[in-house]
């Protein structure tokens, strides 16, 4: 990962300002630091980086076009940059470098704000029109990197992390009481919120324009999760389809010009990858998995059968978590309040992976995208239910339900018979951290005053996000 940041003033940055919100973010990027300042100072941007793809100092940013007018700062990797640059060069550009961040300058400078959809990546970077005078902003379809922004009064900065944009003691500091309130009702804050009320998160999927002449921004979404096919097609094929994008996909994150690995846990999403790096790759994959002294949590059995079936060089280590000591070190890293224990493994592995490899592929988002979790599992049974059981009925089980006693195992799950499949995969999602009842019991009345009816907008948000106006269920 790299760190990106920025700022426009119209009363002029401050230097010493922009570096210091530049190193307060060096350990994205270690290998090199970079600072531009517009010739009339109304413009800075900065740069981390940790160098993946051409580590020589052509790959320094904030990095420009050749005429000088275009200036970048950039995030990720854009993993199909040759095939892009191939094509760009069809058209007469030439390259400085072999960056793939070089090809994202020449991609706008040809396709202006539409080279977005030729990108296959993950990024967020800020590209300066000094011609249009505008900064032009973007982010990748999932939102793998991250970035924040703040608007003022003839100001405007963005950075890859909050503690950056907190150097600036102007900015307040005040909290979003309905991004809080989010957070107690699914362990984080929402799609454009941040804890903060004056930072701001881009969304994924979305581009943002910020004009330094009016003072104003548009944020479009420039991708959508494409709706399933209307006509069904037959498991071999969608199964022979998947496998060839997933090789595809995996092939494409291991083009790197530093050392790579992998994070293996011995389950399906990680041993899944790392069999196709090993089919891939002309050497053994490097593998790493971390054991803990408590049985139930001990994986290395499970990731050392992985490791031998693929003869890779793996890698195994014994940690003693002890989260206490730790928390702060990922508070840090967080920003943000942030509810989620794996963390905390993660942290373990990746330091301990880091003194062999610099790049490390890993399994997170299968069970996001093929239905891992068990909430996933039960949505599926209420929405079967909602097929199949006449409404009246469901309703009246969910009311008999309510008369349980509370602890009862399954009562949820009955209750949940009333309403539609969303209600009952909210209901979960929400009931993982703090139930309604207690974020009510929790929050003071000033708080709960200033919520006002934006009380229940956490699951009211995720509904119209669910929904999107594409399904009806009886």
């Amino acid at each position: 990962m790299c760190g990106i940041l920025g700022i426009i003033d119209r009363r002029g940055v401050d230097e010493g300002l922009l570096k210091e919100m530049r190193d307060a973010i060096a350990h994205r990027g270690p290998d090199a630091s970079g600072i531009w300042l517009s010739p009339d100072r109304t413009v800075g941007l900065a740069h981390r980086r940790l160098s993946i793809i051409d580590l020589s100092d052509a790959g320094k940013q904030p990095m420009s076009d050749r005429e000088g007018t275009i200036r970048i700062t950039f995030n990720g990797e854009i993993y199909n940059f040759q095939e892009i640059r191939d094509r760009l060069e069809s058209k007469g550009y030439l390259f400085k470098n072999q960056t793939d961040t070089e090809v994202i300058i020449n991609a706008y400078k040809e396709w202006g704000f539409e080279c977005l959809t030729a990108f296959n990546g993950m990024f967020a970077f800020a590209i300066y029109d000094e011609k249009k005078k505008i900064i032009f902003l973007a982010r990748d379809r999932a939102g793998k990197k991250p970035l924040y922004y703040t608007v003022g009064v003839g100001k405007f900065a963005f950075a890859s992390e909050i503690k950056s944009l907190l150097k600036d003691k102007s900015l307040s500091r005040e909290i979003d009481l309905q991004a809080l309130n989010y957070y107690l009702t699914f362990g984080y804050t929402g799609n454009e919120q941040s804890i903060f009320q004056s930072f701001r998160k881009l969304p994924p999927a979305c581009a943002m324009i910020y004009d330094a002449n009016t003072n104003e921004i548009k944020i479009w979404n420039y991708w959508q999760l494409p709706l399933p096919a209307e006509k069904a097609r037959a498991e071999g094929e969608l199964m022979e389809e998947l496998e060839a994008l997933l090789n595809d996909a995996i092939r494409l994150r291991m083009i790197s010009d530093v050392p790579l690995g992998a994070f293996l846990s011995g389950g399906t999403d990680s041993s899944l990858i790392v069999g196709m790096m090993s089919r891939l790759s002309g050497v053994p994959v490097k593998t790493f998995s971390i054991g803990f002294d408590e049985g139930r949590y001990n994986e290395l059995p499970y990731a050392r059968i992985v490791a031998d079936h693929f003869h890779t060089d793996h890698k195994e280590i014994m940690v003693k978590p002890d989260a206490f000591s730790v928390l702060p070190e990922l508070v840090r890293q967080f920003d943000e309040p942030f509810a989620d224990s794996s963390m905390i493994p993660t942290y373990y592995v990746s330091r301990a992976t880091k003194q062999y490899v610099t790049v490390a592929l890993s399994g997170d988002g299968g069970d996001e995208l093929f239905g891992g979790y068990s909430s996933y599992l039960g949505t599926l049974g209420n929405y079967y239910a909602s097929k199949f059981i006449p409404r009246f009925l469901r309703n009246g089980i969910a009311g008999a339900a309510g008369f349980l006693p509370e602890k009862l195992k399954g009562k949820r799950q009955l209750l949940r018979l009333r309403g539609d499949p969303f209600d009952a995969f909210i209901d979960r999602s929400s009931h993982l951290y703090f139930k309604r009842r207690y974020r009510d019991a929790l929050l003071n009345r000033e708080v709960m005053a200033a919520l006002g009816d934006g009380f229940t907008a956490p699951e009211s948000s995720l509904r119209r996000c669910l929904l999107g106006g594409q399904y009806d269920f009886i």
